[in-house]
């Protein structure tokens, strides 16, 4: 059985609001006691009254703890494999090389694409493919690469190993007529102290035709 990332990230966001909820709640309650207390303990009015400002101050501070909490949780959350497979295509479409690359893990990478030499391996591997795709499209005509992108159809994770599918829509102009491919992305990722990286990935895509 898959893992069911969406799952997973609803149920930290219940949890966490829940967590926030029921801070709120202990705070009122505890406001509540106060009072009751201070009405059975025949204080004044002014007593009261302070007793209730500080209930009322705890309250806040309960409420800013929970949202503090809530935070800090969410920011330590580990990113999710699709964030680098994000990272990199947003980065290839933006034209952004440095964010695109740092969307890989250090050591070897494997990339299998469409155009020749169709495999690179080794730590410079997206460096080497970035090269080829330059050279691929000045001899072809190739500008104004997109690749758009969907949720993933599939995640498979097992530790620090994951392994996403993504369907994939590539349109670009080759010689100034617009093109279209469709296709998906299989991706390899593994996790580190940095979060997810991207290990390696596949293209497969029907044949490019026309745009309509």
């Amino acid at each position: 059985m898959g893992y069911d990332w969406r799952s997973t990230r609803k149920v930290q966001r219940v949890t966490l609001w829940a967590s926030a909820f029921l801070i709120v709640v202990l705070a009122v309650l505890a406001g509540v006691a106060d009072r009751s207390f201070a009405a059975r303990s025949g204080r004044s009015m002014i007593g009261l009254t302070k007793l209730r400002g500080a209930a009322m101050t705890r309250t806040a501070l309960a409420l800013l703890a929970g949202l503090l909490i809530t935070s800090i949780a969410a920011a330590a959350a580990p990113s999710e494999p699709m964030t680098p497979i994000r990272q990199f295509i947003d980065g290839f479409n933006n034209g952004d090389t440095k964010t695109a690359f740092a969307a890989y893990a250090t050591g070897d990478i494997t990339i299998i694409d469409e155009f020749a030499p169709h495999r690179w391996l080794g730590p410079n591997a997206a460096h080497k493919w970035a090269a080829a795709y330059d050279k691929h499209a000045a001899v072809t005509g190739v500008a104004e690469g997109h690749v758009a992108y969907e949720e993933p159809t599939r995640v498979e994770i097992d530790g620090h190993y994951a392994y996403v599918i993504i369907p994939t829509r590539y349109t670009y102009k080759e010689r100034g007529k617009a093109m279209v491919e469709e296709g998906q992305m299989t991706c390899a990722l593994r996790s580190g102290a940095s979060g997810w990286k991207i290990t390696g990935w596949t293209w497969t895509g029907v044949k490019p035709h026309a745009a309509t």
